[in-house]
């Protein structure tokens, strides 16, 4: 797999320019026009993937014609030409020079391929991010070109933070999918998950390898089925001051994990950006939501967040709900949010 950031217009309200997606790249023509330096670090990316690889330039430089010696990369040596592009999917133009990449560029837009002029932002279709590779699990940084050198240091800190065992552990997670929806309850298969890849599965990495680990999953897989059957619960969480910054950890923790999130119509959206993507998602007034599926969902064992933009004011209404949850037997509770200091709540217009 190859991250391919996908060009789009940055608007006024800060819109992504470059859109992150995975391409597949297997079995795919991605050409380079040039064949020295400035190709050598690109073809090095990607040749991770399973992509075939043509390169077109004079003089060649000694590292590309040794791939090209032992079969990793075709070389042809001369410009690239109209009639090379056919049903190529990428291409990189790395002369070094403006005029030979803007003409091999030209050839392939006309042919609908995607281009990369290398270090020139503004002609290009995508960018190439850094990349953490911990296959399969991949991580692509970006800066939209704006900072490179930013780009580099997250890398260096998350391969850092990212053991070398965690493809491997990726690797197993994956031939257990099958067993692992024996566990029904999405939520519980979630918690299945984030317990082995948080704790359980590096520590018996570390103790036994592949075969310990395989032995835990299933260990855990067994503890998940014995649990009793889960309970719903709903939280009440003050999202007034408008920036995710003043949230508590838990509240944070909660909307990542909820099966269901209801919030007032004028909640910020960067607090609504925390939820998690699979979340039903439902604007209010949450009086009437609450009045109407709420209670329901937490009632078949789903976690329910209700985001409320002054939630003091609406005490009385929650104690009451609290006590009809509680008959239930669904927990209810209030998570109040740090208050930002005056000055700054008068610079963000906070009430």
């Amino acid at each position: 797999m190859f991250q391919l950031w996908e060009l789009m217009s940055r608007d006024s309200e800060g819109q992504m320019r470059h859109f992150p997606i995975f391409l597949d790249l297997t079995g795919r023509r991605v050409l380079f026009s040039g064949a020295g330096d400035i190709s050598e670090s690109k073809i090095r990316l990607v040749m991770k993937t399973a992509a075939i690889i043509e390169v077109y330039g004079h003089d060649p430089n000694r590292q590309i014609r040794e791939w090209a010696n032992t079969g990793r990369i075709k070389l042809s040596r001369r410009r690239l030409q109209d009639a090379d592009i056919g049903n190529a999917v990428l291409l990189y133009c790395a002369n070094g020079q403006t005029r030979p990449d803007r003409d091999a560029a030209r050839l392939a837009e006309a042919r609908g391929v995607l281009v990369n002029v290398v270090d020139n932002l503004e002609d290009s279709h995508f960018i190439t991010p850094a990349i953490v590779d911990r296959n399969p699990v991949t991580v692509a940084i970006g800066t939209e070109g704006a900072a490179p050198v930013l780009a580099r240091l997250i890398k260096s800190d998350l391969e850092t933070r990212l053991p070398v065992a965690t493809g491997a552990l990726a690797r197993i997670a994956r031939s257990f999918r099958g067993r692992a929806a024996l566990i029904r309850s999405p939520r519980k298969r979630r918690e299945f998950w984030a317990r082995f890849f948080g704790r359980e599965g590096p520590e018996a990495w570390s103790m036994g390898g592949e075969a310990a680990t395989v032995d835990r999953l299933k260990g855990l897989l067994v503890e998940s089925l014995a649990e009793l059957p889960e309970k719903g619960s709903v939280h009440f969480i003050d999202a007034s001051p408008g920036d995710p910054d003043f949230l508590s950890v838990r509240s944070k923790r909660l909307l990542e994990s909820a099966d269901r999130v209801v919030h007032d119509k004028d909640v910020a959206p960067a607090i609504l950006e925390l939820a998690r993507r699979e979340a039903q998602i439902s604007a209010g007034p949450v009086e009437r939501l609450l009045e109407s599926g709420v209670p329901v969902s937490a009632s078949n064992g789903k976690i329910v967040v209700c985001l409320m933009s002054n939630i003091l004011a609406r005490l009385p209404l929650l104690e009451a709900l609290r006590c009809s949850l509680a008959a239930k037997g669904i927990s209810c509770e209030i998570l109040e949010s740090f208050k930002p200091p005056s000055g700054l709540a008068a610079m963000q217009g906070v009430g």
